[in-house]
């Protein structure tokens, strides 16, 4: 029983012939191979979709609807509101050291 046991472990790290002339990529599913340009329009268009649709677009919607009733324009001269920009802007900004 021990040798069977010894075996079916030897079989399993055993090392797996590789194919050298198959295209450099990542292995999918069923064995086939996916290029990194198919990896980035698989993922890279739906998400590029989802941050436009859900973070970007409702933000220009309320800069949109704001600037037509003119409160936006004078909301933005405020002290409180050029304050709030300069903190944003100083985080954001990457400090020198």
């Amino acid at each position: 029983m021990n040798d069977e046991r010894t075996a079916a472990l030897r079989s399993r790290s055993a090392p797996r012939p590789t194919n050298r002339s198959a295209p450099p990529g990542r292995q999918g599913a069923a064995g086939h191979r996916v290029s990194g340009v198919e990896l980035r329009l698989l993922f890279g268009v739906p998400s590029l979709l989802f941050v436009l649709l859900v973070l970007v677009l409702p933000l220009v919607a309320l800069v949109v609807r704001t600037a037509q009733s003119g409160v936006f324009w004078a909301s933005v001269r405020k002290p409180v509101v050029l304050q709030a920009l300069q903190l944003t802007t100083w985080c954001a900004v990457p400090q020198k050291r």
